[in-house]
């Protein structure tokens, strides 16, 4: 009975045994296959991380190649068209209505190179390009500054832009304190005026008067006297009531009282800024009626020698209407201008008043009335292009003219040509030409 027994035991011992040797072998199995897992699991992880770092790689190699592109893009606007800056008066200013023709031309520059730059589309067999989501940051960037105010004189003009500083008519004192000192202030050109007027030499021991800040600040300020910052202003409600020009100059920062004498430079803001821009000036029509064509093309050619780059690049927009001399009722002063400087500046000359007493009404798609009609048969700009409140200025229409015309100017002037190259812009235009000689 007992050997029975024991043998039933052994049975059982053997089979525990047996189950723990198949629970151990699938034990090892297990973390065998465990192990081949995570080395596997390991090396597809070092796959994709090198994998991941290639296509970064490649993603950045992507970016620098494209922003290298983009880069050689700006630079030639930088280098060709940095901005366009319109200096003038009131008539480059613009209208009540918020007009003017360097908001025009801005509108232009816009129309037809900025918004039709596409980046994108004057890329070829770049490798990855489709990894670039934001397209939207490869944008240029062409201002038109208007610097244009006011009923100024030629002087005052080219005061502010800084080719002829305005300089402090009689030695005053700034104090110590910000607080507004009374400041005379004039124009440095008797030497230009006395080399023009040699036998009047000895009188013109000043410069000539400027009027500036009648209707806006026109980038005089800050301004800078004898290395003090302060700001230039005048007393509008005594101007506008007794028609004098009463100056203060107002120090920006507390200091010590300084001792200013005649002669002393007045540096306007704007004297330092846009001197890499394309220049347009449009200057003559406020001046008083001793004003010369000399004169003028003496202080143009000094606005345009005070740039530092594109001196080659300008326009010279003739005056449309001489206020002082209006009463005359002739164009025979604007005849002898015009005359002067298209043969001064040639293609930089643009003649306003010819081409609004001719083209103008057509390309405004206006009927001339009676008045304008008359108007033209007497060599002045139609009614219909000029302001009901002021005879000297452009209305909206008058200005959207001058605007386009100045575009297409440069344009034909090739003053778009290198950066139009670079952008795609000349592929486009040609492509335009294309299609719509098929369609004729």
């Amino acid at each position: 009975m007992w050997e029975k027994e024991k043998k039933h035991i052994g049975i059982k011992i053997l089979l525990v045994l047996l189950i723990l040797a198949l629970i151990a072998g699938f034990y090892y199995v297990y973390q065998h296959i465990k192990v081949l897992e995570e080395a596997q699991d390991a090396e597809l992880m070092a796959v994709h991380q090198e994998h991941q770092q290639e296509l970064n790689e490649a993603r950045q190699a992507t970016y620098d190649e494209v922003q290298v592109l983009y880069d050689r893009d700006l630079q030639t606007v930088q280098q060709y068209l940095p901005g366009v800056v319109c200096w003038g008066d009131i008539t480059t200013g613009g209208t009540a209505g918020g007009v003017s023709y360097p908001g025009v031309l801005q509108d232009e520059i816009d129309l037809h190179i900025v918004d039709r730059y596409n980046f994108y589309g004057t890329l070829e067999n770049t490798e990855g390009i489709a990894r670039i989501t934001d397209w939207s940051v490869f944008t240029v960037d062409i201002p038109v500054v208007n610097m244009g105010t006011g009923k100024e004189t030629t002087p005052t003009v080219v005061g502010r832009n800084g080719a002829i500083p305005y300089v402090v008519d009689e030695a005053f004192t700034i104090p110590a304190d910000s607080e507004r000192v009374a400041i005379k202030i004039r124009s440095s050109d008797e030497a230009l005026l006395s080399s023009l007027l040699p036998e009047y030499a000895p009188a013109l021991q000043k410069g000539s008067d400027v009027n500036p800040l009648t209707q806006g600040d026109g980038g005089i300020n800050p301004v800078t006297i004898n290395g003090i910052e302060g700001t230039l202003s005048l007393d509008l409600e005594i101007y506008y009531y007794s028609q004098k020009l009463n100056y203060y100059f107002t120090r920006l920062t507390p200091g010590a009282e300084t001792e200013i004498a005649e002669g002393t430079e007045v540096v306007t803001s704007a004297s330092s800024k846009y001197l890499d821009y394309i220049p347009i000036i449009f200057l003559g029509t406020y001046d008083d009626v001793n004003r010369t064509v000399e004169q003028l093309i003496a202080y143009q050619k000094a606005m345009i020698n005070h740039q530092v780059r594109n001196k080659d690049r300008y326009l010279i927009i003739g005056p449309y209407y001489l206020e002082s001399r209006w009463d005359r009722g002739t164009t025979l002063d604007l005849d002898t201008f015009e005359t002067a400087m298209v043969q001064e500046y040639g293609d930089h000359f643009i003649n306003v008043r010819k081409y609004l007493c001719g083209d103008g009404m057509n390309d405004a798609g206006l009927e001339a009335t009676k008045q304008d009609t008359d108007d033209i048969a007497h060599g002045l700009v139609p009614s219909s292009l000029r302001s009901t409140a002021d005879p000297s200025e452009l209305n909206a229409t008058g200005c959207r003219l001058v605007g386009k015309l100045v575009y297409n100017w440069m344009d034909k002037l090739g003053y778009f040509k290198e950066v139009k190259d670079e952008l795609g812009i000349t592929a486009l235009e040609k492509q335009d030409r294309q299609q719509q000689a098929g369609y004729k």
